[in-house]
């Protein structure tokens, strides 16, 4: 092996990914879901790194058993970017109930290859051999079934779709009202946006690659390793401008109150009635949406210990059926998500009065109308990302 510049930079962006991947998730009392998804992500790129310096270096044929073990990985890499935008967006703190859909590509490639994987060490070194001799000519291969060329562009076209989304989402709340008020969220709409913009370069540079690789004699790993370790080194640089990014930020760009502000602002009314059995027009839509907003935050009545959608349909006027549909869409949340999101903001402004340490947890939880410590403790981790106790010691850090 060759020691040049190149493989210092190469090795050097390798530890740095090891190291990120170690400070997001090396356990801490307000770990968070997003960050357990960007070391997941992190992590792919630091395993495409250190496979692709291996086989440049031709130091596969000692280790063949690594050959192609990354490449299932691929597929992870586009929903996991999108994954990550949306949990720091909705302050998720654990996957959906379908997103595992979204790995089904990577679980079929990996059983496409499992043949190779299973193949004869003699067989499998030959085929690495005959492989190296023609590097540059990578995207010609063969990787289980399909013909050669379709896995990159099934991966390219999934890479751009989740570069989409998560830019159209980032794009719905960036100029929202709530997003440029509040500090945290200025940051992290800054963080998002670099964060996508990082990966789009890399994705365009990836897609120049396929259109010219017959053009022009490229080493399609080193081409690899480069974008890799660049989007290693600009992410670990972007840590000391971002430091929430390891310990976690506090809350979610938008709640569900944001969230009507935001779609209002945006005017989304083609993306709602794409929506099935969403039957009402813009006007009453508007209407409805002002309705309960008057109720939570000019009547708080999120503070009534059992109010209940029955109440709430009372108080605004509003049939059930259409008051569970306007919320469910609106505001991406059920009804007592949506009550509970309420309640918890209530209990942070009350932990941030002078006076605030002589309530106890279960005089707060009452007090925002919760029924139990048990259930006011579970919406305060979700919707504020940390146990009450942790949000308390973080006030008195600070």
């Amino acid at each position: 092996m060759q020691i040049h510049l190149g493989n210092i930079i190469f090795i050097l962006s390798i530890f740095l990914g090891a190291l990120i991947v170690f400070l997001l998730t090396v356990p801490v009392s307000n770990r968070k879901h997003s960050n357990n998804l960007l070391a997941m992500y992190v992590f792919c790129f630091v395993l495409f790194s250190a496979h692709n310096f291996i086989l440049q270096e031709n130091l596969i044929i000692r280790v063949p058993f690594l050959f192609r073990i990354t490449k299932p990985l691929q597929y992870a890499v586009a929903p996991l970017i999108f994954f990550y935008v949306r949990s720091l967006v909705f302050n998720e703190v654990h996957f959906r109930k379908w997103d595992w859909l979204f790995f089904l590509p990577m679980a079929l490639h990996a059983l496409e290859l499992m043949p190779f994987f299973f193949m004869e060490r003699e067989l499998k070194i030959s085929l690495i051999e005959a492989f190296m001799q023609n590097m540059n000519q990578g995207l010609l291969h063969t990787e289980g079934f399909l013909p050669a060329y379709i896995h990159p562009v099934l991966i390219s076209f999934f890479l751009a779709i989740m570069i989409f989304k998560s830019w159209k989402m980032v794009k719905l709340v960036s100029d929202s009202t709530t997003s440029k008020s509040n500090p945290q969220n200025v940051m992290q709409v800054r963080w998002l946006n670099l964060f996508i913009f990082i990966n789009t370069v890399v994705f365009c540079l990836l897609v120049l690659h396929m259109l010219t690789f017959k053009l022009v004699s490229w080493n399609v790993y080193r081409i690899n390793n480069i974008e890799a370790s660049g989007l290693l080194i600009a992410i670990g640089i972007s840590l000391f401008f971002y430091p929430n990014i390891l310990y976690g930020f506090q809350r979610g760009i938008i709640t569900g109150a944001d969230l009507l502000e935001t779609k209002t602002e945006k005017n989304v009314d083609a993306e709602v009635h794409q929506d099935k059995g969403y039957s009402l027009s813009s006007e009453r839509r508007y209407e409805y949406l002002a309705r309960i907003k008057d109720c939570f935050e000019e009547k708080e009545v999120f503070l009534i210990q059992g109010y209940t959608i029955r109440s709430l349909s009372q108080d605004t006027g509003i049939s059930y059926t259409y008051l569970s549909q306007v919320i469910n869409q609106e505001y991406a949340l059920n009804f007592n998500e949506l009550v509970n999101s309420y309640r918890v903001e209530y209990v942070k402004k009350l932990m941030l009065e002078p006076n605030a340490h002589q309530y106890t947890f279960e005089a707060l939880a009452g007090k925002a109308g919760f029924s139990s410590r048990t259930t006011f403790s579970r919406a305060f981790t979700r919707f504020a990302g940390c146990t009450p106790s942790e949000f308390v010691r973080l006030l008195d850090h600070h």
